[in-house]
């Protein structure tokens, strides 16, 4: 004898529940750095020094390109003053105050800024802000 018919329907009173299907691990979300420089200072400047083109680039971080030389960091800004640190050339921490007066941008020297590099090319004198 046959046994009763088994329906591959279900029936009202029955609940089906889907096969879980296996998550992915969301993958981190990049971390965004907001920058510290602001909007009047942020971009590239030029200046000359010892006859060598000078480009100082600022937005989240620093760099210096001075011929074939490239150096960068990290860059904090707090009103007038600038430090610059974590240099990929210098570890050192340079403090400075710095001032905008039409498109020119001039750095003032708060302590001795143990990279001589870099301040050999931010003070003293001025840069002209660049757009290429």
């Amino acid at each position: 004898m046959a046994g009763p018919a088994v329906s591959a329907v279900p029936t009202p009173s029955q609940t089906v529940s889907p096969t879980p299907t296996p998550t992915a691990t969301p993958s981190p979300s990049p971390t965004l750095i907001e920058s510290t420089v602001p909007p009047e200072l942020a971009g590239t400047w030029r200046r000359s020094v010892g006859g060598e083109r000078v480009d100082l680039s600022l937005q989240v971080g620093y760099s210096i390109q001075r011929g074939f030389a490239r150096g960068s960091g990290r860059v904090t800004v707090d009103g007038d003053r600038i430090e610059f640190h974590g240099g990929s050339l210098c570890d050192g921490e340079g403090v400075y105050t710095w001032a905008i007066e039409e498109d020119t941008l001039t750095f003032t020297m708060v302590a001795v800024d143990p990279c001589s590099g870099r301040s050999e090319v931010l003070v003293p004198g001025s840069f002209r802000r660049y757009e290429p």
